[in-house]
């Protein structure tokens, strides 16, 4: 469900909404439901609740995955925040998130749309 919500990119209030019920009923969501609704977030241009959803997720027991860090690394491109985009890269390694190739070619785009080329 989360998915094809992400897929959709208009129902980015109800996949993070989803996802938080899951923990109201004490259901730990992984990290394929956490970067879903992160990733339906940031395809609805909901950029900010995204990054609420990321926080959050990064204090329940399973944590933000690489996905979830991943969509939010590439809204900063579309909002122009390559240092954002920097940031979040930092904060994937100081919390042991792997990074893929993905990863950094979302910091990379994030960084050429800012135009920001020498950071």
């Amino acid at each position: 469900v989360l998915a094809s919500m992400a897929r959709s990119g208009r129902a980015s209030a109800e996949a993070a909404a989803l996802v938080r019920r899951m923990r109201g009923q004490r259901l730990d969501p992984d990290h394929v439901a956490v970067g879903s609704a992160v990733a339906a977030c940031t395809a609805g241009n909901a950029w900010e609740e995204a990054c609420r959803l990321l926080w959050e997720a990064e204090r329940w027991p399973r944590g933000a995955g690489t996905v979830a860090y991943n969509a939010v690394i590439s809204a900063c491109g579309h909002t122009r925040s390559a240092q954002d985009a920097l940031r979040l890269l930092e904060r994937m390694r100081e919390r042991g998130v792997a990074r893929s190739v993905v990863t950094y070619g979302a910091a990379i785009g994030a960084c050429s749309r800012c135009q920001a080329w020498e950071d």
